[in-house]
Order: C-alpha cells, then sequence, then structure tokens
C-alpha cells in the first residue's frame, strides 16, 4: 500500500485511488490473530504530501 500511495496514490484522483484498494488481488483475507502476526510487512516511509493531479473525494 505504501509503495502505491508514493508512486501514484498520491498525485491521482479518488477513482484510481477507489480502484486500487478495491481490486481483490490487493485483499487477502485471513484471522485476527494471523493478521496480527504479520504486523507492517510492507516496509517503507510514506511520502505524506500530495502533488499535483491529487484529487479528494469530492474532485478538488
Amino acid at each position: 500500500m505504501i509503495q502505491h500511495w508514493n508512486e501514484t496514490g498520491r498525485m491521482s484522483d479518488q477513482a484510481v485511488r477507489a480502484e486500487f484498494y478495491s481490486r481483490l488481488d490487493n485483499l487477502h483475507g485471513m484471522c485476527q490473530s494471523c493478521n496480527t502476526s504479520k504486523g507492517a510487512e510492507e516496509s517503507g516511509t510514506g511520502v505524506w504530501r500530495i502533488d499535483d493531479g491529487f484529487k479528494g473525494p469530492d474532485g478538488t
């Protein structure tokens, strides 16, 4: 998820982000203990600024 945000999400509109986060190949169902044991498996630091092209849910 952090890789998608850094490379695409922070520069895209809501439709692009919603499509990515809704894709079944990005979702992995698991029990609570399995999820907890995985922790924050994806490493990296988020770039918490938005760039040109970012649009919120209301299109602005």
